[in-house]
């Protein structure tokens, strides 16, 4: 009985071990993942205010497509950015072979940002134009057999057909890898997109500096949060009558 236990307990501390190596490992294989950031947001919640919550505020990841934009353009300690939008469904057709897909968009950035190895095409032209494709090498066999699938064209239904052209293939991610795709494609060809400070669907990563102060840099991203979508902040607080304390919007 006494080695049946000491059997089960060795086990199960080596399965827990694993565990947590496995945890620990996710994401650790980019080469600039020390100074990586996905934004957060805390986000007052009207309706948990109205009903008496002490705290009513929640978190998210969801940012404005605009908030991207600007950080880059007017933030001098951000190197690169890209947003991220997952699991956009629709058709993929090359000649005969038509299948459902699941697409999804992202900024250039997001090549140059990542670890993730470009096996085919140009990095530097990649999203050079908005009808460009990144696919999987299983994604090229399955349609393209052993032909070279760079600049094959395709058919891309999604709300409606557009044709693109298959830029370059990137390796699958890893399985300890938090980030997923099958087929990259220009945020801009998302449907639902739009570049402005109200739709918040776009989680959004930032590459920053190396040795920047991460304090500087909230700061700085809360100061531009503030400035752009200002007014109809401040219309909503007076409207609702929300005490000046409660911070609206918070980065």
């Amino acid at each position: 009985i006494n080695s049946i236990g000491l059997s089960l307990g060795i086990a199960f501390c080596l399965l827990i071990y694993l565990f947590i190596v496995d945890e620990r490992s996710f994401d650790q294989f980019h080469s600039n993942k020390n100074d990586i950031y996905l934004i957060i947001n805390r986000r007052f919640e009207f309706m948990a205010f109205k009903n008496g919550e002490k705290e009513p505020f929640g978190e998210t990841a969801g940012q404005t497509a605009k908030l991207g934009e600007v950080i880059q353009e007017e933030l001098s300690e951000v190197r690169g950015m890209t947003r991220y939008e997952a699991s956009v469904h629709g058709l993929f057709r090359h000649q005969e072979k038509v299948f459902s897909e699941t697409f999804t968009g992202v900024d250039s950035g997001f090549f140059r940002m990542f670890s993730f190895k470009i096996v085919a095409g140009d990095l530097a032209n990649i999203f050079k134009n908005k009808t460009d494709l990144v696919i999987t090498p299983e994604a090229a066999e399955k349609y393209f057999g052993l032909e070279d699938p760079i600049g094959k064209v395709v058919t891309v239904d999604l709300n409606g057909e557009r044709t693109c052209v298959v830029a370059a293939v990137i390796e699958p991610p890893p399985s300890n890898s938090s980030l997923s795709y099958e087929i990259l494609m220009p945020l801009e060809n998302v449907p639902w997109y739009e570049s402005s400070w109200d739709n918040r669907s776009y989680p959004t990563f930032v590459q920053v500096q190396p040795g920047t102060s991460l304090n500087s840099f909230r700061h700085n991203i809360n100061k531009l949060n503030e400035k752009y979508p200002g007014d109809a902040s401040r219309e909503f607080r007076e409207r609702e009558k929300i005490p000046e304390e409660y911070k609206l919007d918070e980065l």
